[in-house]
């Protein structure tokens, strides 16, 4: 009975996303971090952004994450905090497929650059550079632009 509930509110989810939103099919088929680049963002991705600065803490898993966006293995999140600034985690889920990202940013000068990682593996997936977002792959990058259509 649970898993039949279970159905039924994963197909009123996913009908309600579809008949609700007037997303192109071409952005509807785009790769998940992809459809980040799009006007659609916030209609395929739940957020939560953790602003570092304000954080008291953060946990290992997150810790490890944010010392790899910035190259530094050993600094404690003060010395992270004294000498990079803007810097963000963003927890993301995708609201049809619920895979979760972990995207650590930050304003290197005037642009942002970032990491997006698999929240469970913490492989690097994609890379964000001025707002370019590039998979990675097997084969080498892809950048997002050149998938969207305008």
């Amino acid at each position: 009975m649970k898993m039949m509930i279970s159905l039924l509110l994963t197909v009123t989810t996913l009908q309600s996303f579809a008949s609700n939103t007037k997303i192109p099919g071409s952005v509807k088929r785009l790769p998940e971090l992809c459809q980040l680049q799009t006007d659609f963002a916030n209609d395929f991705f739940e957020s939560h952004v953790i602003n570092v600065h304000k954080m008291k803490s953060l946990s290992p898993e997150l810790m490890k994450l944010l010392r790899q966006y910035i190259q530094e293995e050993t600094m404690t999140l003060e010395q992270i905090k004294e000498e990079y600034s803007d810097l963000y985690i963003t927890l993301l889920k995708h609201r049809l497929s619920s895979r979760q990202y972990i995207y650590v940013n930050g304003y290197p000068g005037d642009n942002e650059s970032g990491l997006y990682f698999d929240a469970v593996t913490h492989e690097i997936l994609a890379e964000n550079g001025d707002g370019d977002i590039s998979l990675n792959t097997n084969h080498g990058s892809i950048y997002c632009g050149e998938l969207i259509e305008d």
